[in-house]
């Protein structure tokens, strides 16, 4: 007896209580519905994967912190790692998983100037980083900054903390700091 339908196939209950549903020829049986659902999606799935993995993909590899830099693989796509969300390819016959790469079309004629962003992108985003490394080491070399930690007795590490600072600028106090 027909009991519904999902993923526009039919899902009959038996006579014995159980749920069943044939795909591509194969009958599905589970003791719940939510069973065969589970097991009907899971070979849905099984069957797009083997037609994705013939879909050729160029794919722009970036780590999510930038500690590396981007780089651009070649190979075929073949489906989203359900648990971990990682896109799966074949790479020179490797399979592989990344996080959440940016996909391309091998055939897309905007994927050279795409590639020559990237890398424009990649020279600027390093030099920013160099320019801001030379900046704090500037910054340490030549400045000064208050750096006030906890301390019991906070006038007294004010009194400390400014006398370095006037130290450090080339002016003189009009009275050292004291502590009582």
């Amino acid at each position: 007896m027909k009991f519904g339908t999902h993923e526009g196939y039919d899902v009959e209950i038996t006579k014995q209580g159980v749920f069943e549903a044939t795909i591509d020829k194969e009958t599905i049986v589970r003791d719940t519905y939510e069973a065969l659902i589970t097991a009907v999606t899971a070979k849905l799935r099984r069957a797009s994967r083997v037609k994705a993995a013939a879909t050729p993909v160029v794919a722009l590899i970036r780590t999510r912190y930038d500690s590396k830099p981007p780089r651009w693989v070649t190979g075929t796509f073949r489906g989203i790692n359900a648990h971990t969300h990682d896109t799966m390819l074949t790479v020179e016959g490797e399979k592989v998983q990344y996080d959440s790469p940016w996909l391309f079309r091998p055939d897309d004629p905007k994927l050279p100037a795409m590639q020559a962003l990237v890398e424009a992108e990649t020279a600027a985003r390093l030099a920013h980083h160099a320019a801001l490394e030379a900046l704090e080491a500037a910054k340490q070399k030549h400045g000064v900054i208050a750096r006030m930690g906890y301390a019991a007795d906070r006038n007294a590490a004010a009194a400390e903390e400014e006398a370095r600072i006037v130290k450090a600028l080339g002016g003189t106090m009009a009275k050292e700091p004291t502590h009582a």
